[in-house]
C-alpha cells in the first residue's frame, strides 16, 4: 500500500510486523480500518508475513510437474511399440547441435523447440503442412523436461493426440534404443 501522509511510518511498521494498525488520528472511518483487512470495495490484499515475490513464483520444476500431470508419458518400450506399428510421428525438439552430437531416434522429424508452436499452428505464417490435427505425435528432448512442456503447449493449441518420451533421448540411448547419425548436409553449411 501507498501511504501519503504522516501516518505512513506507523502504519508501514505495523503492517510489516503483521499486526493490525488502527489509524487513531482519523478516528476510524474509511481510513481507520485495520491495515491488511479487506473491507467492501477495498483493494487491499493481506499477504502472510514474510511473503516475497520469490516465494510466490513458480519454478521451472513446477512448470514441468504441472505439464506432466496433464500429458501422456511414454516409456522407451511403449515408444518402440508405436514406432514399429507406424502409429505416430516422432518429433525431436532438440537443437540441431544436440542432434549432430548425439544422433537421433531413427525416422524422427526435427522440429526445434523454439519453432514448435509456429510450425504446428495452422494460423501461423510458419505453419508446416505436415503437422495436422489428426496425426499422433510423440515428442522427445534430451531428458524429458522440454518435451513435457512442449507436449503441453501443443495440447493447449488444439493437438489432442500428443505424448512425450518420459526419459528423453538420453534414456532412450541408455536403454539400447536405436540411434541414427545426423550429419550436417549442405542445408546446414554456412556460406561465406
Amino acid at each position: 500500500p501507498i501511504f501519503g501522509d504522516r501516518r505512513s511510518e506507523t502504519a508501514r511498521s505495523a503492517h510489516n510486523k503483521g499486526a493490525r494498525a488502527i489509524d487513531r488520528e482519523s478516528g476510524g472511518g474509511s481510513h481507520g480500518q485495520s491495515l491488511g483487512v479487506p473491507t467492501p470495495g477495498s483493494h487491499l490484499v493481506r499477504l502472510p508475513p514474510r511473503t516475497t515475490v520469490a516465494a510466490m513464483r513458480r519454478t521451472v520444476n513446477d512448470l514441468v510437474r504441472e505439464a506432466k500431470a496433464r500429458i501422456e508419458e511414454l516409456s522407451v518400450a511403449e515408444l518402440e511399440t508405436e514406432v514399429a506399428a507406424g502409429s505416430c510421428m516422432v518429433i525431436d525438439i532438440r537443437d540441431f547441435r544436440e542432434r549432430l552430437e548425439r544422433g537421433a531416434i531413427p525416422g524422427a522429424v526435427s522440429a526445434p523447440r523454439g519453432m514448435l508452436e509456429f510450425w504446428f499452428d495452422p494460423e501461423s505464417p510458419y505453419h508446416r503442412e505436415s503437422f495436422t490435427f489428426d496425426q499422433r505425435y510423440v515428442l522427445y528432448c534430451a531428458g524429458g523436461q522440454r518435451s513435457a512442456l512442449a507436449a503441453a503447449v501443443l495440447r493447449d493449441i488444439g493437438f489432442d493426440d500428443v505424448a512425450h518420451l518420459e526419459v528423453g533421448f538420453n534414456g532412450w540411448a541408455e536403454a539400447g534404443g536405436a540411434v541414427e547419425d545426423v550429419s550436417a548436409d549442405s542445408k546446414w553449411v554456412k556460406r561465406s
